[in-house]
Order: C-alpha cells, then sequence, then structure tokens
C-alpha cells in the first residue's frame, strides 16, 4: 500500500465500521428518497433534497476528528495532507452516490423538464460543498491537530 492511499482505507473502514455516520448516511439518504417520492410539488422537493443533500453533507464533516488523537496517526510518517485529502475523497465519493440515487427519483418521479432543473440544482450544490466548502472547513477542522 502507497502512503498515499493509507488514509483512504482507513476512512473507508471507519466509515463502514462506525454506525454513527454509515447508519446516519443510510438514514439521511433513504428519508430524502421516500419523502420526494411521494411529493408532487417540484419546488418543495428540491428544496427536501438539497437539505438532506446538507444535513448529510455537513454531519460527515465531524468524522476527520475520529483519528485526531489516534495512536496509528502518529505511527505512520504520512502527511497531514494525505490525510485530509484522502477524508475529502471519501466524503466526495459518498455525496456522488448520494446525488446519483437522488437524481434518479426525481427522473423516475418528476416530468422531464422538472426534473432537468431539480437535477441541475443537485449537482450544483454537490460541486459547491465538495469542491468549495468542505475543502476549507475541514483544513479549519485539522488546523488544531
Amino acid at each position: 500500500m502507497h502512503k498515499k492511499n493509507t488514509y483512504t482505507y482507513l476512512w473507508r473502514r471507519a466509515f463502514i465500521r462506525t454506525d454513527e455516520f454509515s447508519g446516519l448516511f443510510v438514514r439521511l439518504t433513504l428519508i430524502g428518497l421516500l419523502i420526494t417520492i411521494f411529493m408532487s410539488n417540484t419546488i418543495m422537493a428540491v428544496l427536501v433534497l438539497l437539505l438532506f443533500s446538507y444535513l448529510t453533507a455537513f454531519q460527515m464533516l465531524p468524522m476527520i476528528r475520529l483519528y485526531e488523537l489516534h495512536p496509528t496517526r502518529l505511527l505512520y510518517p504520512v502527511p497531514m495532507i494525505n490525510y485530509r485529502r484522502s477524508f475529502v475523497q471519501l466524503l466526495r465519493s459518498l455525496m456522488a452516490i448520494q446525488t446519483v440515487l437522488f437524481i434518479a427519483v426525481v427522473f423516475i418521479t418528476f416530468n422531464f423538464s422538472a426534473a432537468l432543473w431539480m437535477n441541475v440544482l443537485l449537482l450544483l450544490f454537490y460541486l459547491f460543498f465538495n469542491f468549495i466548502y468542505a475543502p476549507s472547513k475541514i483544513k479549519k477542522l485539522t488546523d488544531s491537530f
């Protein structure tokens, strides 16, 4: 395993093994999907999906502190930038899975023109959160250790 992949492996295992985060991801995704399926108002549906995307992503951010004081972080001489990048990569993967599921349900539930603009908003949120907001927030959270 290469040094740059050390934390990628660690974060994947932590997500799968930690009920707090994996359960949260599954629950919020399923609730968002179910609410959207039974909604007929497109504006409310997109607001609900954006809300659940935000709730999921924002509540995943504290996971970065999971290994803050863990001995394995001190044992391996891997730069902190790899620690952050690996976490951002995991967050992007999880949010991509959720966004794809939301997009699929929107295309199934709503007519094409409504689904198109709803999905554009979902993709814009995904891009903003994962490429602008999350990296800066994660840097602030990890600057202390």
